[in-house]
């Protein structure tokens, strides 16, 4: 295994000896190891560019001849051309061509060009490639989208302009595009193509409105849209809260004037954060700014939502939102990572494009486009590695990772740490424990490390070389490959602290060593508001004369959370993730870790592949696992989830995501192991049962509340019994009271009751059922009466109502069936219904959910006792399992409830009760003194008290 990080283009000329292709040439590229492109030997070249080729499928059988090849670097090996920039040279220059095929493309449906052949000469194309170099090649003119781009333009505005008869469709459009997908450039075309005067962009990250300016001109100003306009005595203008003096165009009040008066058309730019702080949607700010609310209360026709996943669903977001809906107004959504918005879409609502899907297209557009340049081909591949960290270390005293926390190993000390010492100190009456606490308290230097020695001896194994693993600067090779990187850590003073070692180390250390350290962690806020952060990261990686700062060939940027999302920083090649955990959020971490793949040209080279390096493996593969079912949810018609497809489903996208952007561990001993998608959704259940059980089961992601609402008779008996049984222990913890739906329900128990089932498409009472002779498999009644079922299916659109009967056995014999009666009646809850009834009755049924939840959580926080209460014989081999859990032979039902209350009572009351919850969700470590303890009362309350706790440490020495 290797690192690599840029490829060499070799452009070919090729001809085929037939009658279809006479007198035309092919222009195409490939790409190879730069080693083989700095050879300079056209022979050695041709042979690099005919074995490539020839393992085309379009290429076999094919008899065809080079006629010229050449590596495309150029200008002291600082720029290199492409085939496309020949390509449109060509045609500027008026060379003919012709297209010998068409593909239609699956993914978007859309039909491309394919097979472009140029009837010139070898000549031409040298002149054409002398001219690109002099700069005089032909420009880009008007954007070419790519298909995925154009296919999202055309989806969204056929939605925007499409008439529907419920007056709330039509006017919310999500994009679920990856990271560089092009979002600013393709949100601008759909206003430009649906000819909307007045569009609004509102952000989060206020540092991108350059880019969203830069894109504005290229879509609006290029001189064929100008000349469009200026017919229709319109001007395009793009306007921001705050425009500087080279820039104004006017403020939002002369601009707005001009658009209604029919003489502009604009674009303009603010942030999410100004807004919300308007006392016009209960914001904070002290003085009333009336341009907060004008800009709210204006009738945009189009507004943009850049990274809408970070708080449009919040409350100060969702304030903001409804002022701006206007009925005319239509709103676009864009997102890498809009995980906690995909419920408010419909499918219809939805256009996703993410990292399988480009890095496909870009695997088999040759195939299906037999040499065209490569739309695609600039985009890296992502490679995500692993390491233990705990492993690097070799410290004994973590005897696995589950133990390792980011947050502990970069701790630094605070005045905090000193004063607890001192006040151990003080009333420490031992004389040698008293020295030992002093002797601790000299060593404690504020906002250093705590574990500084263990921090570097982590620095000194990145860099240093190794047989069993490839620690990514550890030789000069690969410092010249990650020259520059992005380093995210858990805080301001972690970074801060971390800023000074590198300084002082023998490798990282400008002084000492190359690299040029950038701690962009600023005051921890992860917004970079006036885009300084950025600005002096791209500074000394480029230089920048006129602030007199020198161009850096190393850099490494620290952060703590700002450059995380929305900026591109085409030059890092790498990002070490060192914060957070297996619960960080996946869409945190995509967010993070796509930085790195934005395309460049470095040292005249395409940048091919781009690394994550994450020293937490369990966070690595979890976010991985979260965002493969995120990415099936997000293409799922809401509603019609069929549980076992689409667990295949989320396999076969992980397993596409891990072919393409490889998941490995780089541990010493297993270096290079690919994770499977098996082990990668293993790993992600791990997690949820962990977040379970650390929440105290109060996880509502364990629970289905919509089939909580949708219970049987039977079910709906059994949920009140148990929330009856819960609420009459005394001293113990109440679970909310639920409303139990008695119509129809029998008091008997379910042994003694049979229900049936009628789902109708009419309100009319259904007749009262007949018995037939036959009885079911458990000796209770059924009826061969059309329409009655022995089992239940919730009411539905087309059957809206659900009527249920009944049969109990009493004395020995089943009566008849009940008169039917309702039971369930299907609502439409997509139904924007804002009557205060419906939102009343809407609140009644959250409540119900919640409530419903808390008997199930009432349950389940009893359950690891059952289990240490249970009767198994351990040396016959006997198991605890789902279908023997709840016998009476294994668990004592009758006295479970009472063993709990009295084992947590007790417990609360030595531990005090926040304490003893803290140390139940695992947040404090139980010593072997309190286990002990934990024993004793188990065996109190009469569980069985043969029992082993996890591994504890005394003390993680983490310096030894």
């Amino acid at each position: 295994m290797r690192y690599t990080i840029t490829q060499s283009r070799l452009l070919y000329v090729l001809s085929q000896n037939d009658r279809k292709h006479q007198g035309l040439l092919k222009i195409g590229e490939v790409f190879v190891d730069n080693e083989i492109a700095d050879s300079k030997n056209s022979q050695e070249l041709g042979k690099a560019v005919r074995a490539v080729l020839d393992a085309r499928p379009y290429m076999q059988g094919v008899s065809y001849h080079i006629e010229y090849v050449e590596c495309t670097t150029y200008d002291q090996d600082s720029k290199c051309y492409k085939a496309d920039d020949v390509y449109r040279t060509l045609r500027a220059m008026d060379i003919p061509s012709k297209t010998l095929g068409k593909y239609k493309d699956p993914t978007t449906g859309q039909t491309e060009d394919a097979d472009i052949w140029f009837a010139c000469t070898i000549f031409d194309i040298q002149d054409v490639i002398c001219k690109i170099k002099q700069g005089k090649g032909a420009g880009h003119g008007a954007i070419k989208f790519r298909p995925e781009q154009e296919k999202a333009i055309h989806d969204t505005v056929e939605y925007f302009q499409k008439e529907f008869k419920d007056p709330n469709k039509g006017k919310h459009y999500l994009w679920n595009a990856k990271m560089r997908f092009g979002k600013t450039l393709s949100g601008l075309e759909v206003a430009k193509r649906c000819g909307y005067r007045s569009t609004l962009i509102i952000t989060h990250r206020p540092v991108v409105d350059k880019g969203w300016h830069d894109d504005f001109a290229k879509i609006f100003r290029t001189p064929e849209a100008l000349a469009d306009y200026h017919a229709k005595g319109l001007e395009p203008a793009y306007g921001r809260r705050m425009m500087d003096d080279n820039d104004s165009q006017g403020d939002f009040y002369t601009l707005t004037r001009e658009v209604d008066a029919g003489k502009k058309i604009l674009v303009f730019f603010v942030s999410m954060q100004y807004l919300r702080l308007s006392q016009f949607v209960c914001g904070k700010e002290r003085n009333f700014d009336p341009l907060k609310r004008a800009i709210m209360e204006y009738d945009w026709d189009f507004v943009m939502v850049d990274e809408a996943h970070e708080g449009i669903d919040a409350a100060a977001g969702v304030r903001v939102m409804n002022k701006l809906k206007k009925e005319n107004t239509r709103i676009l959504s864009l997102s890498g990572t809009p995980f906690n918005l995909l419920d408010k879409y419909e499918e219809s609502e939805i256009y996703t494009w993410d990292y399988v899907m480009e890095q496909r297209a870009k695997q088999f557009w040759d195939e299906h486009h037999y040499g065209d340049p490569n739309p695609y081909a600039d985009l890296p591949r992502m490679q995500i590695l692993t390491f233990t960290l705990p492993k690097m270390l070799r410290d004994q005293a973590i005897q696995n990772n589950e133990v390792f926390k980011f947050h502990e190993f970069f701790r630094v000390y605070t005045e905090e740490d000193k004063l607890q010492l001192q006040k151990l100190i003080d009333n420490e009456p031992n004389a040698v424990k008293k020295a030992e606490y002093q002797e601790k308290l000299s060593e404690v230097k504020i906002d250093k490390f705590v574990h500084q020695k263990a921090i570097e001896r982590f620095l000194s194994k990145l860099t240093k070389e190794s047989d069993t693993s490839l620690y990514p600067f550890s030789t000069d090779v690969f410092r010249d490959h990650f020259r520059h990187t992005f380093w995210l850590l858990p805080g301001v003073k972690e970074a801060a602290a971390l800023e000074q070692l590198l300084r002082k180390d023998d490798v990282f250390g400008e002084e000492n060593g190359m690299f040029h350290i950038i701690n962009a962690a600023g005051d921890g806020n992860i917004e970079d508001k006036n885009g300084s952060a950025l600005a002096d990261v791209l500074d000394n990686i480029r230089g920048n004369a006129k602030k007199n700062i020198t161009k850096k060939d190393y850099t490494i940027t620290l952060s703590c959370g700002k450059l995380t999302t929305g900026v591109s920083v085409p030059e890092w090649t790498a990002v070490l993730c060192m914060k957070g955990s297996e619960n960080t959020p996946a869409a945190n971490y995509m967010q993070t870790i796509f930085r790195v793949q934005t395309h460049a040209v470095l040292e005249g080279r395409q940048k091919s592949d781009c690394y994550v390096f994450d020293f937490a493996p369990d966070r690595a593969l979890t976010a991985v696992a979260e965002t493969a079912k995120m990415a099936v949810y997000a293409q799922t018609e809401k509603g019609k989830k069929q549980m076992k497809l689409t667990q295949k489903k989320e396999e076969e996208h992980l397993a596409a995501f891990i072919k393409l952007c490889p998941v490995l561990s780089m541990d010493e001993g297993e270096m290079g192991k690919h994770f499977s998608a098996n082990q990668i959704f293993e790993k992600l259940s791990n997690v949820y049962i962990e977040r379970a059980v650390r929440s105290g089961y109060a996880d509502n992601s364990l629970y289905n509340p919509d089939q909580l609402m949708n219970l049987s008779p039977e079910q709906e008996k059994a949920l009140g019994d148990v929330h009856d049984l819960l609420g009459s222990m005394p001293n113990a913890w109440k679970p909310e009271k639920i409303n139990v739906n008695n119509n129809g329900l029998s008091n008997s128990d379910a042994d003694h009751t049979k229900y049936i089932y009628y789902l109708s498409a009419s309100e009319a009472l259904p007749a009262r059922p007949s018995m037939a002779a036959e009885f079911d498999e458990n000796g209770k009644p059924t009826t061969h009466d059309d329409g009655w079922d022995d089992v239940m299916c919730a009411p539905s659109e087309l059957f809206p109502y659900l009527y249920i009967s009944h049969s109990q056995l009493l004395e020995g014999e089943w009566c008849s069936f009940s008169n039917p009666v309702l039971w369930k009646k299907w609502e439409n809850k997509e139904k924007d219904d804002k009557t205060d009834e419906a939102k009343k009755k809407r609140d009644e049924e959250n409540k119900e959910k919640r409530a419903r939840m808390s008997v199930l959580r009432g349950v389940a926080i009893r359950i690891p006792l059952l289990v240490y209460g249970a009767e198994i014989n351990d040396e016959a081999g006997e198991e605890i399992t789902i279908d023997n859990f709840a016998s009476e032979e294994i668990v004592d039902q009758a006295s479970f409830p009472q063993q709990y209350d009295q084992f947590m009572t007790t417990l609360c009351f030595h531990f005090g009760r926040n304490q003893y919850f803290k140390r139940r969700r695992g947040d404090i470590l139980i010593s072997p003194e309190e286990q002990e303890v934990i024993r004793q009362m188990l065996e109190k309350v009469g569980a069985d008290s043969k029992m082993d706790f996890d591994n504890y440490e005394e003390h993680i020495n983490w310096d030894a």
